[in-house]
């Protein structure tokens, strides 16, 4: 997977990139060291002011390094202002699935209550060498990004009364009721009373066994590293309870793989066509993320 975080200045970025990094261990890229990289060592004539044309230098360079990635099959943190907001153009569906973004965006409010600590927290892990950025033309900026990510429909963060950014990289969707995520090892208790069931699993003609459970749930781990993608947890936001999995799989059919849409729900769930929606938000997926 391919996580893009963007923003005004001084919103955090790197800061939630290098927390990001210390959970997950995926590597990361600061755009900004890109930059300074090609215009210290003379391969550009742009400056660090420049920052319309950077957008417009940089981007095709980091655009095929997404590609790369994950045509690979691996997983990078990209950080930095010079994303552009449509970059889902730039992409088809192939690619479009890898990718995950977010924005962090400061409200009004909070720049006109939070200036003199936003200022100063901006050097928490890069230093600055200068951090005089005027009150108006932050309020400006992080607008313009706001009106940009909803038009552009690129998930946001807005920081509002407080600093909060938690971003959980296991979580592949969310609807209004539900979350989908990646499955730990710790859902094993949660997939044995989906997978135990005989009513559940009447297209498997038998309930599994504690192994079948263990096999099953180290199946989707590996193809979570080795495809990018599998059958996800979906939970309900409002306990956190696992009530069953929907994703992709692949499928042998007609002598090639295929790529199909996979579910299994416990009984009961007290959602009415939980299947099928799930299964359009998951087909969908590539054409929205």
């Amino acid at each position: 997977m391919i996580f893009l975080i963007t923003g005004p200045s001084h919103t955090g970025k790197t800061l939630l990139a290098q927390r990001l990094l210390e959970h997950y261990h995926y590597p990361y890229l600061s755009i900004d060291h890109l930059k300074m990289g090609l215009i210290r060592s003379g391969q550009t004539l742009l400056t660090p002011e420049d920052d319309e044309k950077l957008t417009d230098y940089l981007w095709p360079i980091v655009r095929e390094i997404i590609k790369t990635a994950i045509e690979n099959n691996q997983h990078l943190i990209i950080e930095g202002s010079y994303i552009p907001y449509d970059y889902k153009k730039d992409f088809d569906g192939r690619y479009l699935a890898f990718i995950s973004e977010i924005c962090l965006i400061f409200s009004e409010n909070y720049i006109e209550q939070n200036m003199e600590s936003i200022l100063r927290f901006g050097n928490e892990i890069e230093k600055r060498l200068e951090n005089n950025y005027p009150k108006e033309q932050m309020i400006k900026e992080n607008k313009e990004a706001l009106i940009e990510c909803k038009k552009q429909d690129f998930h946001y963060v807005l920081i509002d009364k407080k600093y909060k950014v938690d971003w959980n990289l296991d979580v592949m969707l969310t609807t209004k009721r539900l979350r989908l995520r990646r499955l730990t090892k710790e859902d094993s208790g949660s997939l044995s009373r989906i997978l135990q069931d005989e009513e559940v699993m009447y297209a498997y003609e038998h309930a599994f066994s504690d192994l079948e459970v263990t096999q099953w749930l180290e199946k989707q781990l590996n193809n979570y590293e080795h495809t990018g993608f599998g059958l996800w947890g979906v939970e309900l936001k409002e306990t956190g309870e696992m009530i069953g999995q929907c994703g992709l799989t692949l499928q042998d059919g007609e002598g090639k793989q295929v790529l199909e849409i996979g579910y299994l729900f416990q009984k009961n769930t007290g959602i009415k066509d939980m299947q099928s929606k799930q299964q359009t938000r998951v087909k969908n997926m590539p054409l929205r993320n």
